[in-house]
């Protein structure tokens, strides 16, 4: 997990968004909310112990949202979208960060 918010954090400093992407995403454009994604979460098991992942169509379309925004080709939406699923990366990060370190003084 840390190589993807690594490499999210990367993406997401480079290229800024545009002014007007900004301002529409701050008027008129709400951003998902992280229950819209309930049913892209898994469960698998890592050894000895389970780590939550996205699923593979949420993965797939996380890294198309990434390029998209390295080219600075992103709609308003796509920018809800991209925030939503980079705070859902958060959590995962810091709720697998626990899991394993909670396997780890087994």
């Amino acid at each position: 997990m840390y190589g993807r918010s690594q490499r999210l954090s990367q993406l997401l400093k480079s290229p800024p968004l545009t002014n007007n992407l900004a301002k529409a995403l701050e008027n008129d454009h709400p951003l998902n909310p992280l229950s819209s994604l309930i049913h892209e979460i898994r469960l698998d098991l890592v050894g000895e112990g389970h780590l939550f992942k996205f699923s593979n169509p949420l993965q797939h379309g996380m890294e198309s949202v990434l390029e998209k925004n390295k080219a600075a080709q992103l709609t308003p939406g796509e920018i809800g979208e991209l925030n939503t699923i980079s705070e859902l990366d958060c959590i995962f990060t810091h709720i697998n960060a626990i899991l394993s370190s909670q396997y780890l003084s087994m």
